[in-house]
């Protein structure tokens, strides 16, 4: 729990998945006394996130930027502020660069990159206009730093978000604070799959992970708590890598 986040005001993308980051991320804040506005495309869970954490939830098609403002104005309207915007919601796509269709690869770039652009631009508009400014933490991954086999458009998606946060942090800066987390392999249904399909496998991954597991999705939730507080406020245009030291192997190649 962060102490001076109570009363804040966040918006989260991404949340509608129960076993997914961002149903992490808007608990860990809602723990922390802020009032959550949850917000996905897919309406399958979103209401109950919504209850989960105290929060309402607005269904959002980030891609589109008419959504986007009427998501903010309808924050605006219901709390009269916004002081936090969380950027997960994201699409993945594994195929080999050769096989990869053009739509699809324009589907992954427009809900990643140009959907968090559109949330930050939306978010910064009103939060350049309040007394405190605001944090806005976008949500990347490894796979924006390292080469990931088969994850061309989702690799080039986030590290076009990472570019995006420093851009952001020197455009809206002091005002506005903008950082990211990256995810190294955190424990979602996928990674789970991954981490335990074979002894072997297991023990290259733990070879390659410091900390020699899967992290708990709660460890994102923490950063980005962090991030978004005031005990972060001399930070910003940072990437957080949360991986276990993943990272910290030079040459790594994420796969």
């Amino acid at each position: 729990m962060v102490s001076d986040l109570k009363n804040k005001v966040a918006i989260v993308t991404g949340v509608s998945n129960p076993a997914g980051i961002g149903r992490a991320i808007a608990e860990g804040l809602a723990e922390s006394g802020v009032k959550v506005v949850c917000a996905d495309i897919d309406k399958t869970h979103l209401q109950e996130t919504a209850e989960s954490v105290g929060g309402i939830a607005i269904p959002t098609d980030i891609r589109d930027p008419a959504a986007t403002d009427s998501l903010v104005e309808k924050t605006l309207e219901r709390f009269g502020r916004l002081d936090i915007l969380v950027n997960n919601a994201a699409v993945f796509l594994f195929d080999h660069v050769l096989d990869v269709a053009i739509a699809d690869f324009d589907r992954v770039m427009a809900v990643n990159l140009r959907g968090t652009f559109l949330c930050c631009r939306a978010a910064a508009r009103s939060m350049m206009k309040a007394e405190g400014g605001g944090s806005i933490v976008n949500i990347s991954s490894l796979g924006g730093q390292a080469p990931s086999r088969g994850a061309a458009a989702y690799c080039a998606s986030k590290g076009g978000i990472d570019a995006l946060t420093r851009s952001l942090a020197a455009d809206l800066a002091p005002t506005i604070r903008v950082n990211a987390v990256a995810p190294g392999h955190i424990a979602t249904p996928p990674n789970r799959e991954m981490f335990n399909r074979s002894p072997e496998h297991r023990e290259r991954f733990k070879r390659r992970v410091l900390q020699e597991t899967v992290g708990d999705r709660k460890e994102i939730a923490h950063a980005v708590a962090f991030l978004a507080s005031d005990q972060s406020r001399y930070i910003t245009g940072q990437i957080l890598n949360v991986d276990g030291g993943l990272s910290a192997w030079q040459g790594n190649v994420w796969e």
